[in-house]
C-alpha cells in the first residue's frame, strides 16, 4: 500500500502562470499523479482568527475533486495544522512529529510504503517534512514537483530526492565528533550504519575498515589488547590492498606497540606505562578525573617497579625472603616481610646509590597527590576528585615519566591524542 503525505500551497489544486495566465496542475498533483498512492494525505494549515493570515485548508475540497479524476479509488485525508506562523520551523515541527507518530500507528499493520510530496506549502513546511526524512522520524521517499518554467524537452516534471547522502553526512559528522571526544564505541556504530546503508560502494568498504580502526582505539581503552590487536591486523590487510599509506603506516605503529604490550604481559615497561599514561590523558579530556586519577597511582607504583627491576635487579613482586642473595637488599629491609612498595623501593635506591632516583620537589609531589588519592572513592575515602587534582596528575605523570625513560619521546606515542588527531583526520577526509 502506498500512503502519500503532502502539505497544501498556494499553487494546488491548480498553478496560474503569473504571465500567460494559463492553468497547469499545481505540484501536489502533480507528484500524485506520478506516485499513484492509494491514500493521500494533506496537512494544510487551517483559518485562524485573523484573517488576515494565508491558510489553504479551503483548497483541499477542489484538490480531491481532481485527484478522484484521476484516481477513482484513492482514499484522501485531511489533517490541518493549527498555525499562527506557517513559516515557524519549531512551531511546525511540534504539530507535524505527533500528527506522523499517529499516522504511521494507525497504518502500522498494512506495513505501507510512504511518499512526501515536498513542493507544497511554505518552504519551512516543506524542510520540516524532509527533516522528519533525515531524521529517521519517518522512512519516507522525497519526491519533488519541480516548476514547469524549468523543464526542459524530454525532462521530467517529477523528480525523486535523494536524501540518504544528508543521512550519511549526519552521521559522518556524528562519528567525528564522537571520535574527537575520545567515544570511540559510538564513532564505530556510526561508521558501521554508514557501512550497511550507503549506496556508495567505496564509501561502504571504507566504513567497514574504519568501524574496525574505531573499535580497536576502543578496545586499547577497555585494556582489551587481545581484541585490538585482532582489529588492527585486519585493517592493516585491508588498509595495505587498498593503498590508503598514510593511515597504514599509523595503524602498523600501533600495531606494533600493542604486540609489545602484550608480550610485557605483567611487567611494567616504557611501552604500557606509556599506554596507561596517554589514556589517562583522555579520560582527562573526558571529564572522568577520578579514573584518571586511579591510573595515576598504578603509573607511579608502575615507574618504581620498572627502576626496582632494571636499576636495581630485584624483583619487587616477590617477597624479602626470597631474595636473601641479595645482602644489601635484605640488611635495608629485613623489618619487612611483605612485598615492596614504592616507597621502599625508594629508600632501597638510595640506599644502594647514595642519592635520590627522583628530584625531592618531584617526589614530594607525587606522593602528596598518591596519599590525596587514598581519601577518594577509588580507594579508602569518599571523597570526589576535582579537576586541578586531575589536570595536577597529568602534569607529574609526564614529568615522571620523562625522568624515568629519558630517551623516550612521550608525545610522538602511537596512541598519543596527535596521532590520533592525525589518524582521524585521514579517516573523516577520505570518507
Amino acid at each position: 500500500m502506498k500512503i502519500m503525505l503532502s502539505g497544501v500551497g498556494n499553487r494546488d489544486a491548480f498553478a496560474i502562470d503569473p504571465n500567460t495566465q494559463e492553468s497547469s496542475l499545481g505540484p501536489l498533483l502533480t507528484v500524485a499523479q506520478e506516485i499513484k498512492p492509494d491514500i493521500l494525505i494533506m496537512f494544510p494549515t487551517r483559518k485562524q482568527l485573523n484573517d488576515q493570515l494565508s491558510y489553504t485548508e479551503d483548497r483541499c475540497d477542489a484538490i480531491e475533486a481532481e485527484l478522484k479524476k484521476m484516481l477513482p479509488k484513492i482514499a484522501v485525508r485531511k489533517v490541518p495544522l493549527d498555525l499562527s506562523d506557517p513559516t515557524d520551523h519549531h512551531d511546525i515541527l511540534t504539530q507535524l512529529i505527533p500528527k506522523i507518530n499517529e499516522i504511521k500507528n494507525y497504518y502500522s499493520q498494512s506495513q505501507p510504503d510512504y511518499y512526501i510530496g515536498i513542493s507544497s506549502a511554505t518552504p519551512q513546511i516543506q524542510a520540516s517534512f524532509l527533516l522528519l526524512v533525515s531524521s529517521q522520524r519517518i522512512n519516507a521517499r522525497l519526491y519533488q514537483a519541480r516548476d514547469p518554467h524549468y523543464v526542459q524537452a524530454g525532462q521530467e516534471r517529477v523528480r525523486e530526492i535523494d536524501v540518504q547522502f544528508i543521512e550519511e553526512e549526519n552521521q559522518i559528522n556524528r562519528s567525528k565528533i564522537f571520535y574527537s571526544k575520545y567515544y570511540f564505541s559510538s564513532a564505530a556504530d556510526e561508521m558501521t550504519n554508514i557501512a550497511l546503508s550507503t549506496r556508495k560502494l567505496e564509501r561502504s568498504k571504507l566504513a567497514e575498515i574504519y568501524s574496525d580502526l574505531l573499535s580497536a582505539y576502543h578496545y586499547i581503552d577497555l585494556y582489551q589488547h587481545e581484541r585490538a590487536l585482532e582489529s588492527l591486523y585486519k585493517v592493516e590487510k585491508n588498509l595495505q590492498r587498498l593503498r590508503i599509506i598514510a593511515l597504514l603506516a599509523i595503524v602498523k605503529e600501533q600495531r606494533v606497540i600493542v604486540e609489545q604490550i602484550i608480550q610485557f604481559d605483567d611487567k611494567e615497561g616504557f611501552e604500557n606505562l606509556c599506554d596507561l599514561y596517554h589514556n589517562a590523558c583522555r579520560r582527562f579530556e573526558m571529564g572522568q578525573y577520578i579514573e584518571c586519577l586511579s591510573r595515576f597511582k598504578r603509573i607511579y607504583e608502575g615507574c618504581w617497579y620498572y627502576i626496582a627491576r632494571e636499576e636495581l635487579k630485584i624483583q619487587p613482586n616477590r617477597k624479602l625472603e626470597d631474595q636473601r642473595g641479595v645482602d644489601w637488599v635484605f640488611r635495608a629491609l629485613k623489618r619487612n616481610r611483605g612485598n615492596l612498595n614504592l616507597y621502599e623501593i625508594a629508600e632501597l635506591y638510595e640506599h644502594k646509590f647514595g642519592k635520590k632516583r627522583l628530584s625531592p620537589g618531584l617526589e614530594d609531589k607525587l606522593n602528596s597527590l598518591a596519599k590525596k588519592r587514598n581519601y577518594t572513592i577509588n580507594n579508602h575515602g569518599m571523597r570526589s576528585v576535582n579537576h586541578e587534582d586531575a589536570r595536577q596528575a597529568i602534569k607529574l605523570l609526564k614529568e615522571l615519566l620523562m625522568k624515568v625513560f629519558p630517551t623516550k619521546n612521550i608525545d610522538q606515542y602511537p596512541f598519543s591524542s596527535s596521532k590520533l588527531e592525525e589518524a582521524g583526520n585521514i579517516i573523516f577526509q577520505n570518507i
